[in-house]
């Protein structure tokens, strides 16, 4: 079976209570939409469950953009991402990640850097292109995109992909179902962090149900951690918010 999920953000009881749900085994396939880290106890552990996994594809986030940009980036790159950074939530996966051994951190970065914005799948004759906020390759080439909110343009197509929250539709998404999370159900819509439900909305389909999400009544809060099964479109929620 092949199942889709976002968001995990460092909480691997949530990751570990949809395994169990769907009894995930070696004959299935797992693709997680990025945001594997920050703010939960738990990223760099999952994220080094997945690099061990033969069948859990990871697309990048922008918190694992965000991490790149800090450990691999150039001194003021550095310098000026580490508060960005830290404000979304990345102290937990810092620290995590500053302990473990040089080599192994290394290794990390190695996978992270070569994790793709965007994956193809077709199941039972449907069309999918799964991402972590927007597909943005084709989009971004033939329309640079500028940052909402800001005005000023994304540097790449990577950091579009990673980060761009207003829908785009056009040619390059005809007939595909487009997958992702990056944004909270709970935005779009009056749902407390633990009604939200995946959302599917024509030929878009969002899986981030608010899993330690920032800005709930000016809160840090746990949603919950959802997970679709592509065959017959089965929905799976963590059975915890805590």
């Amino acid at each position: 079976m092949t199942y889709v999920m976002s968001d995990i953000h460092g909480y691997m009881n949530l990751f570990n209570s949809i395994l169990r749900q769907i009894n995930f085994t070696g004959e299935d396939v797992l693709y997680i939409l990025g945001d594997v880290i920050d703010r939960g106890p738990d990223g760099i552990k999952i994220l080094l469950k997945i690099m061990r996994s033969k069948n859990m594809f990871m697309l990048l986030g922008n918190h694992e953009y965000m991490m790149l940009r800090y450990y691999t980036g150039d001194i003021w790159e550095r310098y000026y991402s580490l508060s960005a950074w830290v404000l979304e939530g990345g102290g937990p996966t810092k620290e995590q990640f500053d302990n473990y051994t040089e080599s192994t951190q290394k290794r990390i970065l190695r996978f992270l850097r070569k994790l793709p914005v965007e994956r193809r799948v077709e199941i039972n004759n449907r069309k999918y292109i799964l991402c972590h906020s927007q597909p943005g390759v084709d989009s971004f080439k033939c329309n640079p995109m500028r940052m909402h909110g800001t005005g000023s343009r994304y540097e790449n197509e990577t950091e579009f992909s990673v980060w761009h929250r207003e829908r785009i539709e056009d040619e390059n998404f005809k007939n595909l179902t487009i997958i992702h999370g990056h944004t909270p159900v709970f935005s779009s819509s009056d749902t407390t962090p633990l009604e939200n439900r995946i959302e599917i909305i024509r030929s878009r389909i969002n899986l981030d149900c608010g899993c330690a999400a920032i800005g709930y009544n000016n809160n840090e809060y746990k949603g919950r951690l959802s997970c679709l099964r592509l065959e017959d479109m089965k929905e799976y929620y963590s059975e915890t918010g805590n």
